[in-house]
Formats: structure tokens, sequence, C-alpha cells
């Protein structure tokens, strides 16, 4: 049998008559009952059956009790005999105790498996119990309190370091058999176990614990330090895992993909070594011409020229300057006068042409809220980006031409930059739009006042940078997400804003459902904007310069 930790705890013993007892813990007396159960015997000539004992409310309409204070069903004769089993022709009532009023009949829950020592109780009939509070957890010393007012204290006895059962530490007479289903109570009132034995004497008791029998209880039952697994907690551990192992997958891609990058750039550098005597002379006029910012081309063609029996050198050294004619991006926000000003500057380790003559800036606000998950509205759709990089004021797109800066148009460079400047009184009347007629809106939401922007690079051969190109045939090379402040006055000193830069649709796509914004306004009424997750782009926002998406 097992039984509560080996530390002491208190039995609180309720007979049928006495006074009331005192309060535990400073908590009100707990709510007992009488049980009494009677029905036919089992053997045809035998006397009725009758047992007693006590039962304490774990629910609004269920109760728990020890098993032998409603007998064994096998006792009482059937009242209904299936193959596999029967229903007990017997009837169990109780009756509240202390001063109290209610007294109805209750019908014992079936249990699976071996017998427990325990047994649940249930009526839906009558008013509303008062549930005990229930522990599992250890406890300290307490006291074994009767309704007599007399007060004893019980100690484990323990064999082996194990819990057998529990004993009287001084000699009282008490009714012990009619006692079981009598809680058990620590310190602060909490139920512990339940009176489940006695011996003859009443001088050893077998105590149950609610540890012992979380699993028998129902599962909306409250219980300090429960055992039993939250399937809601699991449930969204079994999300996180997923969505970490997703995450590890991709991360997994990206490496696997480096990898084989650095074995063709391992090969490449090993064919070039290999090729290098063919064009010795020819490479310091490369050096020369690179250090003074001169046009390369035309000693790549001699390059080429010289190692055409080397095809596969060709191709390294055209693969070699693509690469470091790759644009590295970095965008700026800040905000003055009321207008936003997007720098967007490339960088490139080998000097080349501009990176585009023209570029277009398209602008869409993002929803405070989340509909129809097929609307392009809907941020987590891929034609919400589509359509953002195309001019259309019926969705609350804007697109523009930016400013185009370069060294030199004409010549090779390493760097270039494109400017637009944004007024925040162009987005108002889009902001109007969301929130005109939803006053369940707060306009200090944290999803207020959010745009998506992406930097467009006309024509079909545009290269971008993690996105495909649009219907408008261009590319996407830079999106980033901004949060425009509510500025009721002109501010003349530049102030950054919140911006955060992506690489590609997908990562705006993850970064939002992240912070798990509301899909309807009947979830608003539900859970609140308090209980959305909150939406920070760049919580430090100390610089100009977008934070990338891989930052925290």
């Amino acid at each position: 049998m097992r039984l509560i930790c080996p530390l002491n705890v208190a039995l609180v013993i309720f007979a049928s008559t006495g006074p009331a007892p005192a309060q535990i813990g400073g908590q009100a007396p707990p709510q007992l009952f009488s049980v009494t159960t009677s029905g036919p015997a089992a053997v045809a000539g035998r006397a009725d059956l009758r047992f007693e004992g006590i039962a304490f409310p774990v629910g609004s309409d269920t109760l728990l009790t020890s098993a032998s204070a409603i007998g064994n069903p096998a006792q009482f004769r059937p009242l209904v005999q299936f193959a596999q089993g029967s229903v007990p022709d017997r009837s169990i009532a109780l009756a509240e105790r202390a001063g109290g009023a209610q007294s109805f009949t209750a019908t014992a829950v079936p249990s699976s498996g071996p017998a427990p020592a325990v047994a649940l109780l249930r009526n839906e009939q009558q008013p509303a119990l008062n549930p005990l509070r229930l522990s599992a957890c250890g406890t300290g010393s307490a006291q074994l309190r009767l309704l007599a007012g007399t007060d004893i204290a019980v100690a484990p006895v323990l064999s082996g370091g194990v819990v057998t059962h529990f004993r009287l530490m001084q000699q009282v007479t008490w009714d012990a058999a009619r006692a079981l289903g009598a809680p058990a109570l620590d310190g602060e009132g909490r139920v512990v176990g339940l009176l489940t034995d006695a011996t003859a004497d009443g001088q050893q008791v077998a105590i149950t614990p609610i540890a012992a029998i979380t699993q028998l209880l129902p599962r909306d039952t409250p219980i300090a330090c429960d055992p039993r697994v939250n399937t809601r907690d699991l449930a969204n551990l079994l999300e996180t895992t997923d969505e970490l192992l997703e995450r590890v997958r991709i991360v997994e891609e990206r490496l696997e993909a480096q990898s084989v990058q650095i074995e063709d750039t391992g090969r490449a550098v090993n064919v070039v070594i290999s090729g290098l005597a063919d064009v010795a002379d020819v490479l310091p006029t490369l050096a020369a011409a690179r250090a003074n910012q001169q046009d390369i081309g035309p000693i790549l063609e001699t390059l080429s020229e010289k190692l055409k029996p080397a095809q596969p050198l060709v191709r390294t050294v055209t693969s070699i300057s693509t690469i470091l004619q790759r644009p590295t991006w970095t965008t700026k926000a800040k905000i003055a006068d009321r207008s936003l000003t997007l720098t967007f500057t490339y960088r490139m380790q080998l000097p080349g042409r501009a990176f585009s003559p023209t570029l277009r800036l398209c602008t869409r606000v993002v929803a405070p809220y989340q509909g129809n998950r097929e609307s392009d509205q809907y941020f987590r759709t891929p034609n919400f980006y589509a359509a953002a990089v195309r001019t259309d004021p019926g969705r609350l797109v804007r697109c523009k031409e930016v400013i185009v800066n370069v060294p030199d148009r004409d010549s090779p460079s390493e760097w270039g930059e494109y400017r637009a400047e944004l007024y925040l009184s162009d987005f108002e009347y889009d902001f109007r739009q969301y929130t005109e007629g939803r006053n369940w809106i707060d306009p200090d939401y944290e999803w207020n006042r959010i745009i998506f922007i992406a930097l467009v690079k006309p024509g079909a051969d545009a290269q971008g940078q993690g996105g495909g190109a649009d219907l408008q045939g261009g590319t996407v090379v830079q999106r980033a997400l901004i949060r425009l402040p509510d500025i009721g006055d002109s501010v003349a000193t530049a102030l950054p804003v919140e911006c955060r830069a992506f690489d590609s649709d997908q990562e705006v796509i993850d970064f939002l459902a992240e912070r798990r914004p509301p899909v309807s306004p009947s979830d608003l009424s539900n859970t609140g904007f308090d209980d959305v997750s909150g939406l920070e782009l760049d919580p430090a926002n100390a610089s100009d310069e977008c934070v990338l998406s891989s930052a925290p």
C-alpha cells in the first residue's frame, strides 16, 4: 500500500456527532458528508448490507471517499447483470455534517483497472458543492482532529525508509470504521490524503495520499504540486518543438549550402592556382587597375583570351568576378519635419558598374488585425508581398522612383546609394482606412502604424536577394518593416525610427507570425490586446540603421 510521504500529517476525522471543528490554517471548516450505503447482499438469505463513512467534495458535483465506505460492488445483489460485469443494487445516501442542510443520494463512478482504495461519488442534481483544496505536495507535522474536540498527533511508521502506515501518538477511543474516507489535512487546510483503513483498536491507520490517486480525479480538479501531465502544456511544447525542428532544418540547409559553396570555392581556387603561370604577366596590370579604380573589363577579357584553352579557369574567373561584384546592402531610416528618409546603400568587394540606373520604392500598410486568410491584406499570404511591389491605391500600395547616387555612373565603383523620402501625412489616410469604425483598435496598440517597404529593381533581368520577380517584371532587392511614429508636431532634429530588414518574404512572415496578431475582432473580445504578444522591430532604436532579421 502506498501512503503519504515520511513526514507528519494531520488526519481530520469528523464523527457523526460533536461540535464543529475549528478553522485550520485560517480556512473555513471543510464541507463534509456522512456516507450511508445499503442494499441486498449478493448471497441469498443473508441480511441486507450497510456501510458507513465520510465523504468530502473535490468538485461542484463530485465527492471522494474510501472504497470501504460504500462496500465492494460484488458484495451486493446485481441490479443489472452483463456478460462481463454488473451494476450493484445499492443506495448511497449523503448528509452534510457540521450543521449543513444538504442531503442527497449519489452514484459511485466506475473505475477501470485494479480496485482502488478510494471511490468517487457523483450527483449532478444537488446544489453545487464547495470543493476542498487538494495537495500532492509533501507535508509537515500536524494534528489529528476529532469532532469531539480531541486533538491527537499522527506520525508515519517507516520500514526500510518506506512509509507503511500511520500511528496515533496517544491513546484515543473512537469508531475508526465509521470514519473511513475522512480527509487528512495539512497545516494550510489542504487535503493531502484520506483515511482508507484502520486497525480494530483504531491506533494504527492507513492514509492514501492524494498524490497516489490524482489520475482518478476529474481532469479539471485543481491540485497543488499536480503530478499529472497538462495536455495543453504538452500541446504547446509539441508545437514549440515542431517550430524548433523546422528552424534546425532551415539552418542545416543553409549550412549544407555554405559547405557546398566552400567546396566549390576551394576547387575554383585550385583551378586558378594551376593557371596562374599562364597569366602571370597580366595580374600586376589587374591589381593596378583595381587600385586606381579603373575599368577592369578589358583586362578580364585579356585573361579570358589567354585562358581559352583552359575553359574551366575562364568560367572560374567569371564566377569570382561575379561574386566579388555582388552588392551587400545596408538600409537606414530616420524621420524629421514629418517626413521619413530611407537610404539604401550597397558595397562591392570588386569595382563594377552601378547596380541599377533606376529603382522604385513601394510601401503598404500592415493591417493592425488580420482577417480573411485568403485575402491579399493578410500578411501570411504570398499575394500580400506580390501586391506590395505594384502601385495600387485601391489596395493601399504606393510606389515611387528613388534618387540614385553613385560616384560616376560611367566608371566602375565599389558602392552606390539610393534614397527616398516619404511623408507621414500620406499614410494617415491608410491608417484611418483600417481603424475607422473599429474603436476596439487602441491607438497605442503595438501592431498599429506598421508599414512594409520593398526596394524593387525593374526589368526581367533584375537580380534580387531572397525574392522572385513581381508581376511587372521587377525583383525585390531589399525589404523591411518600419513603425511610423505618431508625431503631432514637426521635429527638426532627425531621429531614428524602428526598422527591421529581411532577406526574404518568408522571413517577414515568420517574424510576424511569432508575434501572434489577433485574427479578428471576435478574438479581441475574448483575449484583449494585453493578451497578444508585442511587436518590437528594434527595441533599442539607437541608430538609424535597420537591424537585421537575425537580430534578437
